[in-house]
């Protein structure tokens, strides 16, 4: 057990150092405005010339504090590790000789987006797929999905929308367009190293510790379940199976979860089309 969260804490050391790799060699140089700090610390440097990695540092250690105040110690002990080495990371690399100069081959705008977009997913995916977090403004997502009830894909949407928005007033347009390709670029990376391509799943629990697991899924992901008694094929044993929606930002807690309180559980995900109801999209 220990072993293998040493090597999740690898994972996650590995996939923040992609996504540095991904803002410091190709959005900060290029001014691809984006969201999150990376997308703020552009902003400001376009207002005040400030410069963006001190930005990124500063935000992302006022973040990770407002977390634990809101949030609670358990969200903060998982963003610790990206608060610590995502900012170091992107100032290092921002001062590396060897790594501007690779950056400098790639002279087209564009491909600077697609190459940050394939190393910000990349980096994303993998810290995901090992149940950690970025911090940054995943904090300020999952606050307000805590307190608004507005789903996080949607309060993602809402941040990055303004810092966008912000873009327009002092970037020529052509920087917006990019910033655009390479969130969508980002997004799809995650989505092929997580799950698949669709953000909406639905897992088949099935656990000798349902009610542990049930309540962890709703209180601490804060989504409803549905538990269906069913029978083994093959042993004819009667068991209760949970049945749960989710997004795709909660695979990794979902699965680390379920994890911690029964390893032995049988967990099936499927992909889903649409999840239509509470949480999800309305019937129209």
């Amino acid at each position: 057990m220990k072993k293998e969260k040493i090597l999740n804490y690898f994972f996650i050391v590995l996939g923040n150092f992609s996504l540095a790799l991904g803002v410091s060699l190709f959005v900060l140089p290029k001014n691809i405005i984006s969201g999150g700090t990376s997308g703020v610390g552009i902003l400001l440097r376009g207002l005040f010339e400030f410069e963006p990695t001190l930005i990124i540092f500063i935000l992302t250690w006022f973040l990770f504090f407002v977390g634990w105040a809101v949030l609670g110690r358990k969200f903060a002990m998982k963003t610790l590790v990206a608060t610590i080495v995502y900012p170091l990371f992107v100032a290092l690399l921002s001062q590396s000789t060897f790594f501007e100069n690779l950056a400098k081959q790639v002279t087209t705008p564009l491909l600077a987006a697609i190459a940050g977009g394939v190393l910000s997913g990349v980096g994303l995916g993998i810290v995901f797929k090992n149940g950690g977090s970025t911090g940054g403004f995943d904090v300020l997502s999952l606050i307000m999905n805590k307190y608004l009830r507005i789903k996080l894909s949607l309060a993602n949407l809402i941040l990055d929308s303004v810092i966008i928005l912000g873009g327009l007033l002092i970037l020529p347009l052509e920087n917006i367009l990019l910033g655009i390709i390479y969130v969508t670029i980002t997004s799809y990376t995650i989505e092929k190293i997580l799950v698949g391509q669709t953000d909406r799943y639905f897992a088949h629990i099935i656990s000798e510790k349902v009610d542990l697991i049930n309540d962890y899924i709703n209180h601490e992901l804060s989504r409803g379940t549905t538990i269906l008694l069913v029978e083994g094929g093959f042993t004819k044993e009667s068991k209760k199976m949970i049945e749960v929606a989710f997004g795709r930002q909660e695979y990794a807690f979902l699965k680390q979860g379920i994890k911690e309180i029964d390893p032995n559980a049988f967990i099936g995900v499927l992909k889903a089309v649409d999840v239509y109801g509470e949480g999800f999209l309305e019937i129209r």
